[in-house]
């Protein structure tokens, strides 16, 4: 397994988690709760917007790794919601394909798309276990997804055989062990048992439980990745938007060790080549 953890500025780009962004909640014509899920107090949905506002620094993460040029690259967005992120590589890729479940959030999609003009993006209803095994792509983004995801094994397994020769996938996650859990808010919650985490939800009013929130730690996601024959990244931004993310930022530098205090988890996954040898 080679994992480059030694920071190097060419690889890192501002696109790290929390940084403030505006989401796209004024939707005419849609319902109160369709605009709760894209207006929410949620650190995936400002840093998801944030990226399509800031697409070239997350396009820099994409290399050293990315062999193909970046506008003859095919991309496989899984869980796209609004598809933002899909939204902003599109003009400057051949083709996307940004796939959801969520039949509401992809009409939403659509609309934005076809305000912009985009016409190599096709939004398909589907779940990511669904997916075509024969289909490959140049780049796969599981972007804020994973943390969602129980059987998160066969969801990597699937992504990871999606990747063509000298393609990447773009993976972010929030990370288990960050005091402030990023979708509620709430202070230790991912540390909780599930039982006793639903309470904690009710009890402050942020929801009716805590079901469908599977995070992982730094460990967890290397074990993870380990389980498929890949090498990967870790990558933190180059401009952080908090003197809290400069300071985590140094701290990464000086040692792989601080990642396990990392927010959220950037990695490019590249899938290893008989050439690469492991260590």
């Amino acid at each position: 397994m080679v994992e480059n953890e030694k920071l190097d500025g060419k690889s890192m780009a501002e696109t790290e988690c929390g940084e403030g962004g505006s989401a796209e909640t004024e939707l005419d014509g849609k319902s109160t709760a369709m605009n709760e899920k894209l207006s929410g107090k949620d650190s995936a949905r400002t840093r998801i917007e944030y990226r399509k506002q800031h697409i070239k620094d997350m396009i820099s993460l994409f290399h050293p790794e990315l062999e193909p040029p970046l506008n003859r690259c095919d991309v496989l967005d899984v869980g796209t919601g609004w598809g933002p992120i899909a939204r902003g590589l599109a003009p400057m890729v051949r083709y996307v394909k940004a796939i959801d479940f969520d039949q509401e959030l992809l009409d939403v999609a659509k609309e934005k798309g076809e305000e912009e003009g985009l016409e190599n993006i096709d939004f398909v209803l589907m779940s990511a276990f669904d997916m075509d095994e024969k289909d490959r792509y140049d780049i796969v983004i599981l972007s804020d997804v994973l943390e969602h995801v129980e059987e998160q094994r066969r969801l990597m397994e699937l992504c990871a055989s999606s990747m063509k020769p000298g393609g990447i996938m773009y993976l972010s996650t929030n990370n288990k062990w960050w005091p402030v859990e990023g979708h509620k808010y709430l202070p230790f919650l991912s540390y909780l048992p599930r039982g006793l985490a639903n309470r904690y939800v009710r009890l402050f009013n942020r929801g009716e439980d805590y079901e469908g929130y599977y995070l992982l730690g730094y460990g967890g996601l290397k074990r993870l990745m380990k389980e498929f024959p890949v090498n990967y990244t870790f990558k933190p931004p180059v401009d952080p938007w908090s003197s809290l993310y400069k300071f985590g930022t140094r701290l990464v530098g000086i040692s792989p060790f601080f990642w396990r205090f990392s927010p959220v988890f950037q990695v490019i996954i590249k899938k290893r080549d008989e050439k690469t040898a492991s260590r």
